[in-house]
């Protein structure tokens, strides 16, 4: 923001002076002068009456002295430096010291001081008669004049705009960012994906040549996950079955664990690649044994009978089956970023939960259920998690 205002800051070339004299001069500081705003700003960008409503105080206060511009050039002196601005009524060059510049600090300043800087004498008559100086532009013309300067505003504000959030974007600045982590869980999650979709790919994209590779991947995958799935059951607490059947099997706390409908069905997905070991003896991979996914390939397109077809499709659902893992892994992750690390978003009051938003009220009640309390006789008990909702719930009934 170009510093303070004076006669003799309205600039002209030497050659103005030594070719049209003195005469010339005068009628170029008066064109800039009609070109000059009218409504200074203060030190923060805005006009008398144009600061924000409930901002600070001090955008309210001046001295009012002081113009929009744009640094052109830097010019370093023995033991400081200066700036070449272009002022933004005029839009000429001038010079312009340090210590009596002060940067703009926002969006809504640089918006005020632009209209401010575009009032000048000549727009205030454009717009007051309609004329452009001969008296010729009315109505059509005299539209198309304020139009073109509000596309004009509005640009440059856009420019600003486009300018400070690309070098947040570059810089790594808030809100913009990226962090990549590896933890054990993302290795399993990994593992999960691979043992879905490995079987399907091998037929799809690999030779039989590249059968022994990918078999021993997967054995080591599946290995990976038989163990990962050993430990989640004997992670569970004692009385896991009574915990279930109690006020408590909904709690976050309980559904980390894995259940009996996922620990069945994961056994199953895992169980099935059993009989793929075969190959292992006969170093042929490639083969189409009974009960496997070459086989099952190959009955459900040429069957014949109904019944291999059959055996053939029943044996790409099971497959299907190894998508349980991936569930759970989800599950869990969206237990922990809800409940253990809530990020409440700028837009207001909405919890981070991964595809399933909570508002802040809600989140806090859910939250409750962890809250221990302390009783007269200084034992401590847990609120469960319906008493909170229900609580809630009757508050916002009345």
């Amino acid at each position: 923001l170009g510093g303070a205002i004076s006669s003799a800051d309205l600039p002209f070339s030497p050659e103005e002076e030594e070719d049209g004299g003195e005469s010339a001069i005068r009628e170029r500081i008066e064109e800039l002068k009609e070109s000059s705003t009218l409504v200074p700003v203060n030190k923060y960008g805005f006009p008398p009456s144009g600061a924000p409503v409930g901002s600070s105080p001090d955008y309210h206060r001046g001295p009012y002295g002081y113009v929009l511009a744009t640094v052109a050039r830097v010019h370093f002196e023995e033991d400081a430096q200066y700036y070449t601005v272009t002022r933004a009524d005029t839009n000429t060059d001038q010079r312009a010291d340090a210590e009596w510049m002060e940067p703009l600090t926002s969006d809504s300043a640089y918006d005020a001081a632009l209209r401010a800087a575009q009032t000048t004498k000549k727009s205030t008559e454009a717009e007051r008669n309609g004329l452009d100086g001969s008296g010729g532009m009315r109505g059509l013309e005299w539209f198309r004049v304020r139009i073109w300067n509000k596309m004009v505003g509005s640009y440059r504000a856009a420019r600003v705009r486009v300018k400070v959030q690309t070098a947040k974007f570059l810089y790594g600045s808030p809100p913009y960012g990226f962090h990549c982590q590896f933890s054990g869980v993302n290795f399993l999650v990994c593992c999960s994906f691979i043992y879905m979709f490995i079987d399907n790919v091998r037929l799809a994209f690999f030779s039989a040549s590249s059968d022994w590779i990918v078999m021993i991947i997967t054995t080591v995958v599946w290995s990976i996950l038989v163990i990962e799935l050993l430990f989640e059951v004997l992670v569970r607490p004692e009385g896991y079955s009574a915990l279930i059947a109690s006020e408590k099997a909904y709690a976050p706390s309980t559904a980390r664990y894995i259940n009996g409908f996922h620990l069945f069905f994961e056994v199953v997905a895992l169980a099935f690649f059993v009989p793929d070991f075969r190959c292992f003896a006969s170093k042929d991979c490639g083969a189409a044994y009974n009960f496997s996914v070459v086989k099952a390939s190959l009955n459900s397109v040429l069957g014949p009978t109904a019944v291999e077809a059959f055996y053939g499709h029943f044996y790409f659902i099971t497959l299907r089956l190894r998508v349980f893992s991936l569930v759970r892994h989800w599950k869990k992750m969206w237990i922990t970023h809800t409940f253990d690390e809530p990020a409440e978003t700028k837009s207001g009051g909405y919890v981070k939960g991964y595809f399933v938003p909570y508002k802040r009220h809600v989140f806090e009640s859910l939250r409750a259920s962890t809250i221990v309390a302390k009783k007269h006789d200084n034992q401590t008990s847990t609120r469960s998690m319906d008493e909170v909702i229900g609580y809630d719930r009757e508050a916002e009934e009345e």
